[in-house]
């Protein structure tokens, strides 16, 4: 099973290759209409196709996912219990560090682009995390949730999980054609 890290590397031409067929328009509505047709749930599509990052570049954080569909189920929304999901020390750290200025008033935001207090989230409001489910949880989306969460002992929060497996689905195997091959649909 993949580890965290490894989960994130993809070649720069798988990058570029997952890059070009999300931007042209007509491949990611066909994309997008295999995803349905997979029996991904529509609200999770939604979610992940917007760019919150400014980077135009949808579904951004499944890129592994939907590089090698084939070895994955379909995402399953669910209740997770936070402290469950490891998160490294270092990536801990670094929130507790981004917690401590907002609370300290060295920052006036904690969240991007929202005044929202962290110390007040309401777990029930926010977007499912997506995690990944091999040998352990391996969050692709929401690491400053699952955060907040551990930090406030929230008993569990919505989540989107994925879990890695053989998928033989036929619209699996197109969707991964359709990234490796030259032709642009």
């Amino acid at each position: 099973m993949t580890t965290f890290k490894q989960f994130l590397e993809i070649t720069q031409q798988e990058f570029a290759l997952f890059h070009s067929k999300t931007q042209n328009p007509q491949s990611l509505a066909w994309l997008k209409t295999k995803l349905l047709a997979l029996g991904w749930p529509q609200e999770f599509i939604n979610y992940h196709e917007k760019d919150e990052e400014g980077t135009n570049m949808p579904f951004a954080e499944l890129r592994n996912v939907l590089l090698h569909i084939n070895q994955y189920a379909n995402p399953v929304k669910t209740q997770i219990n936070p402290q469950q999901i490891p998160m490294e020390q270092g990536d801990y750290a670094e929130r507790e560090t981004k917690y401590d200025q907002y609370i300290s008033g060295q920052t006036k935001t904690y969240f991007r682009g929202n005044q929202s207090d962290p110390r007040q989230v309401n777990f029930s409001n926010m977007p499912p995390i997506t995690v990944v489910m091999g040998l352990k949880y391996e969050v692709i989306d929401g690491m400053h949730r699952v955060f907040l969460a551990k930090k406030q002992n929230v008993p569990s929060i919505p989540a989107w999980v994925i879990k890695q497996g053989v998928n033989n689905h036929p619209v699996a195997k197109e969707i991964v054609n359709f990234f490796y091959s030259q032709n642009p649909m």
